[in-house]
């Protein structure tokens, strides 16, 4: 059913399926099967539970659900989102957005390598980047100017 659901969308919105937004959820467990814990933000404690995943697009509606397995992190789940993606939308361009939790130099290469352009922002700590090098733009987004401080830099990745 959710596959079919996808093809709908993307057959009505096409043009809002070059950037995918991927966010994952911790939904609770509630039945009698024992199984693995995940922490719980909202409740700050550790309770069975499991990690659905929403590959959304542009316009913030999801395009597919995926449940992933217990302890499956963002960037160990990544490669069955991409299957799934290309399944679903073909060989088109696309931006994958995603939060610090898919953070990997390999995935990265691996995404890179199946035609993924990718936007996201490094775990941990970093140093500040000094506002100098910053710069100014405009855009018009959805029919309305924006106007952002940008600072794009390109990263290398080491073979291996």
């Amino acid at each position: 059913m959710g596959a079919e659901l996808a093809q709908v969308r993307v057959a009505e919105r096409g043009e809002l399926m070059r950037f995918l937004y991927v966010d994952g959820d911790v939904r609770t467990y509630h039945g009698e099967r024992t199984i693995s814990k995940a922490y719980v933000a909202r409740r700050h404690l550790a309770m069975a539970a499991t990690t659905d995943y929403w590959i959304d697009d542009r316009g913030g509606d999801p395009l597919l659900p995926i449940t992933a397995e217990v302890d499956t992190s963002l960037a160990k789940a990544f490669p069955e989102f991409l299957r799934r993606v290309r399944m679903t939308l073909g060989e088109r361009p696309m931006t994958i957005v995603f939060d610090r939790g898919g953070w990997s130099p390999t995935l990265f290469r691996s995404m890179i390598k199946q035609g993924f352009d990718i936007l996201t922002y490094r775990k941990g700590k970093g140093r500040l980047v000094n506002e100098r090098r910053f710069v100014r733009r405009c855009a018009k987004l959805d029919g309305r100017w924006v106007t952002y401080d940008l600072h794009d830099q390109p990263v290398r990745f080491l073979k291996g």
